[in-house]
């Protein structure tokens, strides 16, 4: 039994001989479907938005999440990534939960910002899915567990992917739940939100059955140990060597942890007006550079020649591709608010970018510099 988990091995049985028996809460989140869904969204907007210009697939370096990659290695500082998330997960000694320090108005989407803090034997972070916005964290694992943060000020949607400013309106009518180290609780129906720190929340859901004592007895137990204020790097398979325009950052990072690191498969990025004007994809979807329209100009860098194509107008496309693939993968660059003032040339970012190719141990975690 893990010292630091209060739950006795006779109640883990009981747990799981429950949820194994009781019907499961209906699935209301899928990260699969949320990230087709969002492609075919982000897709169909350029196209409305350029008029009907083609969207390409293309060749690149970014690696998709079902891939088998290289463990990361141990620093001359300390253990991997994965050892140190291990050392997380199963605590070596009960740790007394200090008072909650502010929760910040924001998150950095080029870091994980909460993780879970204490997972039971029978599941595990292996394969988790992690999106990060300034306003939203979430942690999905494989097995359907969800962990899903905000900052202060903000409180997770129960049914989306994304944030709402304010707090948590439905304390005032869902049931109560026993306090989560000394904070707010409540039950939703499906799961269990906290006011982890004043004025910001956090959601887990499908942890356990929550109709049953004992499955909501382990997202108590799963939900107090969580951990918040974290700083763990995302690794990216590429640098803008010359940075970004001027009051441009990351928007949205979505990754997966694959031995120890979150290794970056899509990032957005952009002013405050459009956040998500630029986006670069990895997928494992094959498609071919020689798609209409043909290409204006063809950029070469890092030994690749890179098609690059756009339409006229204030929000037409631009993307930019290489005819053949790296380890397999495609990769698409888009930009899309051409003709604004602060527009960005898709051709010049790709010939200032380097690429670190397929392997993720010379992977980085500074994207873009300045």
């Amino acid at each position: 039994m893990n010292p630091v988990n209060s739950m006795s091995e006779d109640t883990v049985r009981t747990l799981l001989a429950d949820v194994a028996s009781a019907p499961e809460p209906p699935s209301r989140i899928s990260v699969e479907a949320a990230r087709k869904t969002g492609r075919r969204r982000r897709r169909a907007a350029r196209v409305i938005a350029s008029g009907g210009v083609a969207v390409l697939v293309v060749g690149g370096a970014l690696i998709a999440p079902h891939l088998r990659l290289a463990a990361a290695p141990d620093s001359a500082t300390g253990p991997a990534a994965g050892a140190r998330i291990a050392a997380s997960v199963t605590p070596a000694a009960p740790v007394k939960p200090a008072a909650p320090a502010p929760a910040p108005t924001q998150f950095n989407p080029l870091e994980l910002s909460a993780n879970f803090g204490w997972l039971p034997s029978f599941w595990n972070e292996d394969g988790a899915s992690v999106e990060e916005t300034p306003t939203f964290t979430v942690v999905n694992l494989v097995d359907g567990q969800t962990l899903k943060v905000s900052p202060r000020g903000w409180y997770p949607d129960p049914s989306l992917y994304s944030s709402t400013r304010g707090s948590f309106p439905r304390a005032a009518t869902d049931p109560r739940a026993s306090a989560v180290n000394g904070r707010p609780a409540y039950w939703d129906g499906n799961g269990l939100m906290w006011e982890y720190a004043p004025g910001a929340w956090a959601y887990l859901y499908g942890a356990g059955n929550v109709q049953s004592t004992n499955g909501r007895a382990l997202d108590e137990e799963m939900a107090s140990k969580v951990l918040f204020g974290q700083h763990q790097p995302l690794y990216t398979p590429f640098q803008f060597t010359h940075g970004l325009p001027t009051g441009w950052q990351a928007t949205e990072t979505d990754s997966v942890l694959t031995n120890g690191r979150l290794l970056v498969w899509q990032l957005e990025a952009g002013p405050a007006a459009k956040p998500g004007a630029l986006t670069i994809t990895g997928d494992t979807h094959a498609g071919t550079c020689g798609v209409q329209p043909v290409p204006q100009s063809w950029v070469t860098t890092g030994g690749i020649r890179w098609a690059y194509t756009y339409s006229t107008g204030p929000g037409g496309d631009q993307a930019a591709c290489a005819p053949k693939t790296i380890d397999g993968e495609y990769m698409t660059m888009y930009y899309y608010w051409r003709g604004h003032a602060q527009a960005l040339n898709l051709a010049s970012l790709v010939r200032s970018t380097t690429f670190f190719g397929p392997d993720p141990s010379g992977w980085t975690t500074q994207p873009y510099r300045g």
